[in-house]
């Protein structure tokens, strides 16, 4: 254990820190198998999880079957994954204003002397990016898992997106106070009373400014060394599939013509959740091995 690093780890879209421990990918099921990623990494350094506190709405949800709902209260009771305080304004949702938050926390827990290795997972992989530039000259590097393809002319793509989840923004959460009145519905809701349209229209908001983040923090310079773990299909059946691997392709051309300072690693056919396969956890905690050397 090095004593003088932290591992700050970025939660990927709508889960939580318990992802990391456990395998949240079968929603069938109240027993989950747990994974040893994070048991592995606290053996190399100080750990820090969060959670973000507009996912946390997801304790709120209401699955469409009984027999889901019954699982999901199970979940609830013995993983936690989500909390039921929710407690946000809009400029929680900048990409900036949650760096800044998670490194005053780390700061707060671990003190002014560490160095950070920034562990990234789809949704977060953009958000510690932006921290690692802010706060460069404590980063020692980043491992990004299954990003969003960082590619600037695909994140604006992405815009016509954005400009829908604009539209169900400015009609029903124009302002602050709407937020809070709608955030106040779903905490106060009764154990009978469905509220997942107002979740939908609080993931509407965070859609509209997740993607307003990805293009005003872009920058085609890595801040510090980058690994990036990416999921490829072998066999791309489907058109998401297929699209998702030529994003692959024209993200690592993208990061190759402006940057040295990374290394790219194929994870074939590997889940979204990369590290849920023994294999590429492996490989995960042995490349950050090799970089603490």
């Amino acid at each position: 254990m090095v004593k003088d690093i932290v591992f700050i780890l970025f939660n990927g879209y709508g889960s939580s820190k318990a992802w990391w421990e456990y395998d949240f990918g079968k929603y069938d099921t109240a027993n989950l198998s747990k994974v040893n990623f994070l048991s592995q990494l606290k053996k190399l350094g100080s750990v820090y999880t969060f959670n973000y506190p507009f996912f946390d709405i997801n304790y709120y949800f209401t699955p469409k079957t009984k027999k889901l709902t019954s699982v999901q209260h199970k979940l609830d009771e013995k993983y936690k994954p989500y909390s039921k305080n929710i407690h946000f304004n809009i400029d929680d949702l900048d990409y900036k204003n949650i760096c800044t938050q998670v490194h005053n926390n780390v700061i707060k827990k671990y003190g002014h002397d560490k160095k950070y290795v920034l562990i990234g997972h789809s949704y977060g992989c953009h958000v510690a990016l932006l921290f690692s530039k802010l706060f460069k000259r404590k980063v020692l590097f980043n491992v990004l898992i299954d990003n969003p393809p960082y590619h600037h002319e695909l994140i604006k793509e992405n815009k016509k997106a954005t400009d829908k989840k604009k539209k169900i923004v400015d009609k029903f959460i124009p302002t602050n106070d709407h937020l809070q009145k709608i955030l106040s519905k779903i905490k106060n809701k009764s154990s009978s009373e469905n509220v997942n349209k107002e979740i939908d229209k609080v993931y509407a908001l965070n859609d509209y400014h997740s993607g307003i983040g990805r293009l005003k923090y872009f920058d085609s310079i890595l801040p510090v060394y980058t690994i990036f773990f990416r999921a490829y299909f072998s066999k791309p059946e489907i058109k998401g599939k297929k699209l998702w691997n030529e994003w692959l392709i024209a993200e690592k051309n993208e990061v190759s013509k402006n940057n040295t300072n990374f290394k790219y690693i194929v994870c074939l056919d590997a889940h979204h959740f990369v590290w849920y396969s023994q294999e590429y956890s492996d490989n995960i905690i042995n490349e950050i091995k090799c970089m603490l050397q």
